[in-house]
């Protein structure tokens, strides 16, 4: 299994192979927790809005770890299309578990946003 992180809509590629998996493209899930956390954020009524801001640091720094990910997973996937290169599973391996570390943690905090925010 190869997990490709997007923003807006998750898709399965079937046909498309690592190793023994198809290619999985996730985005529901970490889009559906940051919302979440976010709305958590926006509607807490704490003075000077610390809670927001704690929050919305988090949503950054998932995104940021996301769009890391996904240069990642572009860069092995443009080398086999285009380059012929084999991909790594060992390799494939270490971003799927990061990506799902990353799905792990906004699931976390979306099931609590104010311990999330501490």
């Amino acid at each position: 299994m190869f997990i490709v992180l997007l923003s807006s809509s998750a898709l399965v590629f079937p046909r498309c192979t690592v190793g023994s998996g198809p290619i999985f493209i996730v985005g529901d899930a970490l889009a559906q927790s940051t919302l979440t956390v976010s709305t958590y954020g926006i509607l807490d009524t704490t003075a000077g809005d610390p809670v927001y801001m704690a929050l919305e640091g988090k949503i950054a720094a998932w995104t940021a770890t996301r769009d890391g990910l996904a240069a990642q997973i572009k860069a092995l996937l443009e080398g086999a299309e285009f380059g012929g290169d084999a991909i790594n599973e060992q390799q494939a391996k270490g971003i799927i578990s990061q990506a799902q570390t990353l799905l792990d943690e906004a699931a976390a905090c979306a099931a609590n946003p104010g311990n999330c925010a501490k």
